[in-house]
């Protein structure tokens, strides 16, 4: 009987270390910061521009992202009709790995969108922080805890927060969004953003937003998921929630784009 009181205790000491310490742990042990087995190359001026780490999340091979020059290169991303569906929703997107906790992150760059979209467009998320859920607790994908989206032809900055330890469900009431930065999109002409973000334990954090070297949005405090690894960046075109693609296209061009964050 002692026996197994000890052998259960050791489990239960187990076990919580693996809640606390472990799939971070062991994330971070493969996926250090911006480092991957599969890195995105394409080739532009002659020359190969590598995003380390970053791998694409789009149908087909090269159809629906572009690298061109255009006196810098310039990342285009695409959706329109007809395009299958990736992982429940229709996106032509770069992803990089989870970031560590407690470290500032500077996200840059330049988007051009050459085409003003339909009046009735559903929204579309230009850049999220994508949430990495708690398996082990049986959690599922949730809503961005920081996205810019444009949504009926305005620049939207969004978060959200749920400091539960499991946010699966999304009852009224239990995670909160919060809309921190609206303005009119600027169709056809160049717009550069800068987001700097941290990422903290038990649901807090804090970001600021540049548009076009102005200061649009600021936050500290209540931020993301109480999870056990950090978000991770994902830009292009996403359109969530949609059962299928409406008539038309959605275009978008990245360039004079900057990552850092301080272990860099």
């Amino acid at each position: 009987m002692k026996r197994f009181a000890i052998l259960g205790g050791v489990g239960l000491i187990g076990l919580w270390g693996i809640y606390t310490y472990g799939p971070a742990a062991a994330y971070y042990g493969v996926n250090k910061w911006r480092t991957s087995a599969v890195d995105t190359e394409l080739t532009c001026n002659m020359d190969t521009w590598s995003l380390p780490g970053f791998r694409a999340e789009a149908p087909g091979d090269g159809e629906y992202i572009s690298l061109r020059p255009n006196g810098s290169c310039t990342l285009g991303f695409v959706l329109k009709q007809g395009q299958p569906r990736v992982k429940k929703g229709f996106r032509t997107e770069l992803r990089t790995n989870a970031v560590p906790f407690g470290l500032s992150h500077q996200f840059c760059f330049r988007v051009h969108l050459p085409a003003a979209w339909d009046a009735a467009s559903p929204p579309v998320t230009i850049v999220q922080w994508h949430a990495v859920p708690d398996r082990l607790l049986g959690e599922a994908g949730r809503s961005p805890p920081l996205r810019l989206m444009i949504e009926k032809g305005q620049w939207s900055v969004t978060h959200a927060h749920d400091d539960r330890r499991n946010s699966s469900s999304a009852e009224a009431g239990e995670i909160f969004f919060s809309t921190t930065f609206q303005a009119p999109v600027d169709w056809g002409e160049d717009t550069d953003w800068c987001f700097d973000v941290r990422w903290d334990e038990d649901a807090k954090g804090a970001y600021a937003v540049r548009m076009n070297g102005v200061d649009a949005a600021r936050h500290e405090g209540p931020f993301g998921y109480r999870d056990w690894i950090a978000p991770f960046l994902k830009f292009g075109v996403y359109i969530p929630k949609a059962d299928e693609l409406p008539g038309g296209e959605w275009r978008a061009e990245f360039s004079a784009i900057t990552i850092q964050s301080e272990d860099d």
